[in-house]
């Protein structure tokens, strides 16, 4: 995993309004932590894209764990 975040991170450091970026970081966050910035990630990919309806229900998921 934290391969993956360092790349998502350079994605993101690229292409810093990357709804997907920001989604796909959601995701990881929501599995490894924290999950306060999980939620955060999900909010601001949604910002980007409101059509997003996978990180939709990632953040449902956020939520309810908090």
């Amino acid at each position: 995993m934290p391969g993956a975040v360092r790349e998502v991170l350079q994605a993101l450091a690229n292409a810093p309004s990357s709804a997907d970026a920001h989604a796909l970081l959601g995701r990881i966050q929501l599995e490894i932590g924290p999950l306060a910035q999980a939620i955060k990630r999900c909010e601001n990919a949604l910002s980007l894209d409101p059509t997003l309806g996978h990180t939709r229900f990632e953040l449902a998921r956020g939520h309810a764990l908090a």
